[in-house]
């Protein structure tokens, strides 16, 4: 290439995860999102292998596409997920799977979301799982709405999260007995909650992410940022996390 070109760029993307730089990011259950995509897509050079089978909460952090469609994958039907191209070992561990609930944390608030529309619509169409906004009421409050009014994909997007809050949800999720064999999964998709720390469990691998409420700072806007609020810390009980946060 070089005897016939004065510069070659290689743009194939970053291929090392971005650390969230956390104590206990090493723990046993702790992943990239990369990784499990990797696993799940049947790549080569896949080196985690993830037995979901006592797994029944998962967080991811992050809110972009990547992270939603880990959350897909780990909800989604089997029957569906089996007309896919997903790998043989990835589904056979699926069919296995405990989990039901995902949990996604984003620190700052659905203004700032990475994910688009498309993915979001889609997640809420899937059957059997019940997909939720959790965030502070200032989250969708008015000076958030005329924000996103400058751009429309924007305000739509906020629009369909705004339905997305318990209190303003009308369509209510399939009763049980309508699933038939399949489990109610749950998506909860969470703004202003900040992951401070991944805690081990009795048996030494995750049992818990620490999270810190988050308050938005100056004036809504697409870039925003976030101050902890002290004394809000939290523990969520989980076997699995993903960190979906981009490369380097």
């Amino acid at each position: 290439l070089q005897e016939h070109y004065d510069a070659v760029v290689l743009a194939y993307g970053a291929a090392a995860d971005k650390p969230l730089g956390l104590p206990g990011e090493a723990l046993s259950g702790v992943h990239s999102a990369r990784q499990f995509v990797e696993w799940y897509n049947g790549h080569p050079d896949a080196s985690c292998r993830f037995d979901l089978s006592r797994c029944t909460t998962a967080v991811i952090v992050g809110n972009g596409n990547v992270a939603l469609d880990c959350a897909r994958i780990l909800c989604k039907d089997l029957d569906a997920l089996g007309t896919s191209d997903i790998a043989e070992h990835a589904l056979d561990a699926l069919a296995s799977s405990a989990v039901e609930q995902v949990v996604l944390l984003g620190r700052r608030g659905p203004l700032q979301a990475a994910f688009t529309i498309k993915e979001l619509r889609d997640l809420t169409r899937l059957a059997g799982i019940s997909t939720t906004i959790d965030a502070p009421p200032s989250a969708f409050g008015e000076a958030v709405f005329a924000a996103a009014a400058k751009d429309r994909p924007r305000k739509r997007l906020l629009d369909l999260m705004h339905t997305l809050v318990p209190d303003q949800n009308t369509a209510q999720p399939q009763p049980l007995e309508q699933l038939g064999q399949r489990r109610h999964r749950r998506i909860s998709i969470a703004f202003q909650k900040n992951p401070v720390a991944f805690l081990a469990g009795s048996d030494g691998s995750l049992g818990a992410v620490q999270v810190q409420q988050t308050a938005m700072v100056g004036e809504p806007s697409g870039n925003q940022s976030v101050e902890a609020i002290s004394g809000t810390d939290m523990q969520l009980k989980c076997e699995l996390a993903l960190s979906s946060v981009g490369y380097r």
